[in-house]
């Protein structure tokens, strides 16, 4: 029988202990799916339950409708199929939060070795405790195999893919989305029509020194600056989960210590001021502190380094133990 080497053996102790935190959390934070409060991932496992029964997701989930949600589905339908499995289980928000978990947890402990201090921030708890996809997409973004789970959030995933780009997982991305058409071939329509609910979206760019961000351009070849550059362009519920993968640009333990002390200056920040009165301007409010207290700061990390490639793409990252090659990213 093959022995797993010690340093395989400490990733997966790391990553299985990661995972049952982010069960836990997301177990103790919302019990069901059908049972208040409700968590992000519970509208999409009750969108997968309408499909297998013949309803259109999309009209089935919404304010007013039959699953009575403040929000309408926003998730392509591929984010519908991927959660399918997780039917099965007997608690579905705690086994997809904890397989999202210990995924992120197993990828970040082969390359960014500071990343780990993510999982001690508000970031992360956030995340597992609404049952969100960062965790996931961001190990996913860093294993090609898992690549096409990218598709399941494509704005996201494309700034992930912009950063660590993959033949494989832009092939298996593709495939994804094709056999969701195949399953559904009218979802793109009613999902187009859902969008503009989402009111609530802003991408970072457009806060206050938001637009700065784009001088991380200036080290286009570091996979760190294509990762802000493309996040702060994209749009996004301002909610602290979406700064979690920001946690893969600090190169020091200090760097990573500062970040997360900021991300817990979000929260202080945030319980001292007044309430906006409404959605739109509370995510808008944190949006903001997110931008001057996470976004700039790694700004300010990435512009203090040289303009070179330092980490492998994803693919040359799995192929083998002794890989070494990085692919450009223009190639």
């Amino acid at each position: 029988m093959p022995v797993v080497a010690r340093p395989e053996w400490r990733r997966i102790v790391f990553a299985s202990g990661v995972a049952v935190l982010g069960g836990w959390l997301s177990w103790t934070a919302h019990p069901g799916i059908y049972v208040l409060p409700r968590s992000d991932f519970a509208q999409i496992q009750a969108a997968g339950t309408a499909w297998l029964e013949g309803k259109n997701p999309y009209t089935f989930i919404g304010p007013g409708r039959e699953y009575d949600q403040y929000f309408p589905l926003f998730y392509p339908f591929t984010a519908v199929l991927a959660s399918l499995p997780f039917r099965f289980a007997a608690i579905p928000d705690a086994a997809f939060a904890g397989m999202g978990a210990g995924l992120f947890a197993w990828a970040i402990s082969a390359r960014h070795r500071y990343a780990w201090v993510g999982i001690l921030t508000p970031a992360f708890i956030y995340s597992v405790r609404m049952s969100q996809w960062a965790p996931l997409l961001i190990g996913a973004s860093l294993v090609p195999s898992l690549g096409w789970l990218l598709a399941c959030k494509p704005t996201v995933g494309a700034a992930f893919w912009a950063a660590y780009p993959s033949r494989r997982s832009l092939g298996g991305a593709g495939l994804f989305a094709i056999a969701s058409l195949l399953l559904f071939p009218t979802w793109p329509k009613y999902w187009l029509q859902d969008l503009p609910a989402a009111t609530h979206l802003r991408a970072p760019i457009s806060f206050q020194a938001g637009p700065l961000l784009l001088f991380s351009l200036l080290r286009w070849r570091r996979p760190e600056a294509r990762l802000l550059a493309a996040l702060s362009v994209i749009p996004q519920t301002p909610e602290l989960y979406e700064t979690l993968p920001l946690f893969l640009i600090p190169n020091s333990a200090g760097q990573a210590a500062l970040l997360a002390a900021l991300n817990y200056g979000i929260v202080f920040a945030r319980g001292n001021l007044p309430v906006p009165p409404d959605y739109i301007g509370d995510t808008a409010l944190t949006g903001q502190w997110m931008v001057w207290l996470q976004y700039v700061p790694c700004l300010i990390m990435i512009l203090a380094r040289s303009n070179s490639e330092t980490a492998p793409t994803r693919d040359a990252m799995t192929s083998g133990p002794d890989a070494r090659a990085t692919l450009s990213p223009t190639a």
